[in-house]
Formats: C-alpha cells, sequence, structure tokens
C-alpha cells in the first residue's frame, strides 16, 4: 500500500506532484435585509388598545397607517376589547382564517394586561408562560391548516396602569405594576423565549408610557389623551396624540425586523 501511495503522490517521472488545494466552501451570501411590501400580510390579534372598538383600529393610526400604506401590505385586525392571552389561545380560529397562505404573514400579538388583571397574585413568570403557550398554539394551528408558518411574531408590551377596576389587584396597584413592567422586561431582552422575532415598547415612549402606575400615567393626565373620563377613578385607555405614540411603537417594531 506504500508503493501505490508513492505512485500516486509522483508524476510520471517519479518527481513529485503539487497536491491540489483542499477546497473551500465558497462565503454564503448575507441574507437580503427583511422588506415589508404588497407579498406582507399582517395580523394584529390583541386587546382593545389595538381593536375597532370606540375608535379606529391600530393599524389606522399615525406612523403605523403610513407605514403599512407606505409598504403595500394588508392587514387583518383580530382584536377584541377584553380578550386575554387565554381566550386568544382557545378561540385561535379568527386567526387562522386570517392566515394567508402564499404571503409572508406577520403576526403582532398583544394581551398581558387583561390577563395580569384577572389573575391577582400572578407573576411575571406565569403571564410570560400564557404568552408563549399562545404564540407557539396559533403558530401550530396556521401551520397544521396551511403548511406555512408565520414569517416573523412581534410580541407587544404594556404601558403602566395607575388604576384598575378589576379585582382582586384593586389594592395593590404597584405590584400589579411591577408584573406589567417586568413582563416588558423579560420580553425586551428576549423576544426569542416567548417564540417572537421582535418586542415592541411602548413604554420607549416616555412622554405618554412613563412611570410605575402609583401615579398617574402622563397619557391620563388630560381628556385628549385618555379614554375614560379624567374625573373618574379608572384610566386604561390612550387617545389621540397618546394613541399615535402607541401605534409608533409597533411601527418602529416592524422597521426592526428590516434591520
Amino acid at each position: 500500500m506504500s508503493s501505490l501511495f508513492t505512485i500516486l503522490a509522483m508524476g510520471g517521472g517519479g518527481e513529485p506532484v503539487a497536491t491540489a488545494p483542499h477546497p473551500v466552501a465558497p462565503t454564503p451570501a448575507p441574507a437580503a435585509p427583511y422588506k415589508l411590501g404588497p407579498d406582507t400580510h399582517i395580523i394584529i390579534d390583541a386587546n382593545s388598545y389595538y381593536a375597532l372598538w370606540t375608535y379606529s383600529p391600530i393599524q389606522e393610526i399615525g406612523a403605523l397607517k403610513q407605514l403599512i400604506t407606505s409598504a403595500g401590505a394588508t392587514v387583518s385586525n383580530t382584536a377584541i376589547p377584553g380578550q386575554t392571552w387565554s381566550n386568544m389561545r382557545v378561540n385561535n380560529e379568527d386567526v387562522v382564517a386570517a392566515f394567508r397562505p402564499g404571503k409572508r404573514n406577520i403576526l403582532i400579538c398583544g394581551e398581558t394586561r387583561n390577563w395580569v388583571a384577572s389573575h391577582g397574585g400572578c407573576t411575571v413568570d406565569d403571564v410570560a408562560m400564557e404568552a408563549s403557550l399562545y404564540i407557539a398554539t396559533v403558530r401550530a394551528a396556521v401551520q397544521a391548516r396551511y403548511g406555512q408558518d408565520f414569517d416573523r411574531v412581534i410580541i407587544c408590551g404594556t404601558i403602566p396602569n395607575s388604576t384598575f377596576m378589576d379585582e382582586p389587584w384593586k389594592a395593590d396597584i404597584p405590584g400589579l405594576n411591577r408584573v406589567l413592567s417586568g413582563f416588558d422586561d423579560l420580553a425586551r431582552a428576549d423576544p426569542g423565549a416567548l417564540g417572537a422575532d421582535v418586542f415592541a415598547d411602548f413604554r420607549s415612549k416616555t412622554k405618554w408610557f412613563s412611570g410605575d402606575g402609583t401615579t398617574r400615567a402622563p397619557f391620563a393626565q388630560t381628556q385628549e389623551t385618555v379614554k375614560e373620563p379624567i374625573n373618574g377613578t379608572d384610566w386604561v385607555h390612550p387617545t389621540g396624540a397618546a394613541r399615535e405614540a402607541f401605534a409608533e411603537a409597533i411601527a418602529d417594531a416592524l422597521k426592526r425586523l428590516e434591520t
């Protein structure tokens, strides 16, 4: 065998033959930047902050409307006032039906507030589990129906809540806000841990959504930017310029998909 090896390594006249260089795999081309376009379909599944309710649906507001319109993307909004992560997970047929096979579907999901409000004493881990179960369930549902997954998932954060009519958190507004902001901290640091790609951070709009809930959030300081009566006891839903900032945070998240 050694003589055969010698023959293969020598030229016909017994001269050494230069060995061919080891083939090197070509460097893969960088992935093309993600770009919203006419082949993009956005599904918004969420609560009253996002819904067609006493105000226009969130995709028709400010910077978010401008971004979607300029891209030529389409939108289905399945948000329902009052629903929770659990409701959204169990009753996901509206999202599955809104999915557009053959298009690049983006899921924008936002809740947390209602689920936390109805689960006194819950922890950040509890609500994170509910959010991740929702995302996993709806992704599995569309794959089972269409053989296609969501192209991207955006999970949305929370805003400070100064008061809650919902029991049992009424007596512990600081504790409730610690859960809400703690969820945001977790999702901001690692949206992938929840099954998402990007986090929409409403608290980055500090002009309107700063604070820990122990005093009224800025959006609840004037009737022009809160739905509930300013002289009441419960201020939950941003309107006007504050809701435009809310929509802008979602637009910011969509733009981060393109970077």
